[in-house]
This record gives C-alpha cells, structure tokens and sequence, in this order.
C-alpha cells in the first residue's frame, strides 16, 4: 500500500506540523498581546480568545488526536497521545467536534463583541450579552451528546464497513478505529443545525453592524472619515478571522 495511505504518514506529518504551529501561535498570541495598535484594543481579548481556542484545536488535532477519516465510510481512526492514554476513540472524536464547535462560538463573540462596543453599551444587549454567550457554550455540550452512545465496536464496524466500502482496507486502521452510528441521521441533524445556528448568529451581528454603520452615517451623527475607520476595520476584523479559519481548513 501507498505509504501516504498509512496511519504512519498521519503520525509524520502531524509531528512535522506540530514543529511549525507552535512557534507560530504562540508568536501569534504575543502579537495580539503586546503588538495590537490601539484602534484594535476594545476588541483584542475576543480576537485571543479565539486564537488560544483555535491553537488548542490545532494541538489537538497534530498531537492529541491524530484523526484520519475514512471517507466515503462515516468513520475514522485515531493514532495520537490521547490513544496512547487509554482514551475511546470516539470521546476522542466528541471532544474535537466540541473544540470546532468552540471555535464558531469564538467568531460569534468577535462579532458579537463590536456590535456591543460600537452600538449596545447602552442598551438592553448589555445585561443579555453574557447569557447569550453561555447559552451558546452550554449547546456545544449538548447537541453533540449523541456521539458518545450506541456506536458500535470496531470489530462489528469493520465488518459492517468491509461489505458496504470493500475499497477500504479498513483492518489496517483497526487500532483507534472509531464509528459513529450506522443510522447517522440524528449526529448529522445536530451537526447541521448547530452549524446552521452559528452561521446566522454570524449573519445577524455582520448585518446589524453594516445597517447601524450605515444608519450613522446617512443620520449624520458620525463624520464619514469615523464612518470610513470603522468600517475599514469591520473589513480587518472579517479578514482576520476567516483567513485564519480557512488556512486550518486547508
């Protein structure tokens, strides 16, 4: 077999990244600590807040967990630390979909953190904000409950799997082999939903942002060149997340 097709050039390549991510995010977490210009301070501790959630997910992934998912099969196999320690895989699994989960979370505060600082200090959002965010945080928990029950043994999904994707050579990623329920639809359902929610808690805190920019300005109540600062940096702060987001998609 291809030795790109092997857990072993999973663990390599995961030992490699790992040399390169943490210098990186840590230098990343010194520059918004002590690099950030002052136009930026009212929303650098969400923008950290994000980092340390997005290097510990990074971590996770190239040391604790070493994922590889075996497509077009909903399952996969784990070859890092946390295996090593005797952890399930599929807690394994549930706690890195919680770590993603996070991360959204984190890119509704950033924009949820503007919206407030810009045009809700004074207004009912103020005692609602930090609900909202625990709400928010307390569903991460719950909506990817479903993964830790019913799943079968790895032994009865490799047989199962065999039939269904004989292309697979499944027996090679027996150890750590996870897989989630053969009647997935109600894991798929949370997943959708959850990532639904996030997606429009986003729209909505861009869009309220755009319209109350928008608002000021045609109202006369800011000047265009503070119009024009600010929404230069809304554009900054957009580009900063999801560029990041991207590249660790990649």
């Amino acid at each position: 077999m291809n030795f790109f097709a092997t857990p072993e050039f999973v663990s390599t390549a995961s030992s490699v990244f790992t040399c390169f991510e943490i210098p990186i995010n840590l230098f990343g977490a010194y520059c918004i600590l002590f690099k950030t210009p002052n136009s930026m301070k009212s929303v650098k501790w969400a923008i950290l807040n994000l980092h340390l959630w997005s290097s510990l997910m990074d971590f996770s992934w190239s040391v604790l967990t070493r994922f590889t998912v075996l497509l077009p099969a909903f399952s996969g196999t784990t070859n890092g630390l946390l295996l090593k320690l005797g952890v399930d895989p599929i807690v394994q699994l549930y706690f890195i979909i919680c770590l993603y989960a996070i991360v959204s979370v984190s890119i509704v505060a950033v924009y949820e953190n503007r919206y407030f600082i810009l045009f809700s200090q004074n207004t009912y959002w103020k005692s609602c904000r930090w609900p909202f965010l625990a709400i928010n945080i307390s569903l991460v928990v719950i909506f990817f409950i479903p993964l830790l029950y019913e799943n079968p043994s790895s032994e009865v999904a490799i047989q199962y799997f065999q039939k269904e994707f004989p292309e697979i050579p499944f027996t090679l990623y027996q150890k750590g082999l996870f897989a989630v329920k053969f009647d997935r639809s109600f894991v798929q359902c949370s997943l959708f939903f959850y990532g639904i929610l996030l997606i429009a808690e986003v729209f909505v805190f861009s869009f309220s942002l755009y319209r109350n920019l928008k608002k000021c300005s045609s109202g006369v109540k800011v000047s265009s060149r503070t119009y024009e600062m600010q929404k230069k940096f809304l554009i900054a702060v957009v580009l900063q997340v999801h560029s990041v987001q991207n590249t660790r998609l990649i």
